[in-house]
């Protein structure tokens, strides 16, 4: 059962889903698919990991989009933090507004400006050879500007946060 999860969850990422129509769909509901495919790789590096949310939320984007990018930020965290004495991945939710905030927080102690600037540039990457191809953040923000919404790195918190601002969907109006 938990192997075809995962390899229903790579067979939806790999997909092509360009044409994939802008949806209203629960964000625990997402996070929680999308944890299948970095849950054994959290546990192998022993590294905790918690959602906070305090209400559901439904929000409108491309799903399959929105879970590569949350499935893209967790590996870099994982990759940033894996030699860490602390270590520690959160993904917190909260609405503001008419707008849903993901952050992406992880136990590292944040990036160097110099790099900060750089980061969503196509093939910028802090990675070794081989490991990375400095598209992931690009391609991220890209994705989520499509969605109308806002993807960036936020230098004012003490430890290492990505932020996805999404407009919310409202439940009523929901078709996925």
């Amino acid at each position: 059962y938990r192997i075809s999860n995962i390899v229903n969850g790579l067979r939806k990422l790999s997909r092509d889903n360009t044409k994939d129509p802008i949806e209203i769909f629960s964000i625990k509901k997402l996070i929680e698919e999308s944890q299948e495919l970095f849950t054994q790789k959290i546990k192998n590096k022993e590294i905790a990991f918690e959602l906070q949310m305090e209400n559901e939320y439904f929000i409108k984007a491309k799903s399959l989009q929105l879970s590569q990018v949350i499935v893209n930020l967790i590996n870099n965290s994982i990759d940033a933090i894996e030699e860490l004495n602390e270590k520690w991945i959160k993904v917190k939710v909260e609405q503001k507004a008419d707008t849903c905030i993901i952050q992406v927080v992880d136990s590292g102690m944040g990036i160097p400006k110099e790099i900060a600037s750089k980061l969503m540039t196509p093939f910028y990457t802090t990675k070794g050879p081989g490991k990375g191809t400095g598209l992931g953040l690009s391609l991220s923000k890209k994705m989520i500007e499509e969605a109308k919404g806002k993807f960036y790195y936020d230098d004012s918190k003490p430890n290492t946060t990505f932020c996805i601002e999404l407009p919310i969907g409202k439940q009523e109006d929901k078709v996925a």
